[in-house]
């Protein structure tokens, strides 16, 4: 679907949904990137 799809089955604007999506990516990002225990010196 288009983001203008999206944005009119849910009632938003279509800037809405590329924010939304934009969000989501970065979560998912920040989710996946392996955890780099800190060491104190």
């Amino acid at each position: 679907m288009s983001r203008k799809e999206v944005a009119e089955r849910i009632g938003v604007s279509p800037m809405t949904v590329t924010r939304r999506i934009q969000r989501g990516v970065q979560h998912m990002i920040s989710t996946l990137q392996p955890q780099v225990p800190q060491t104190e010196p």
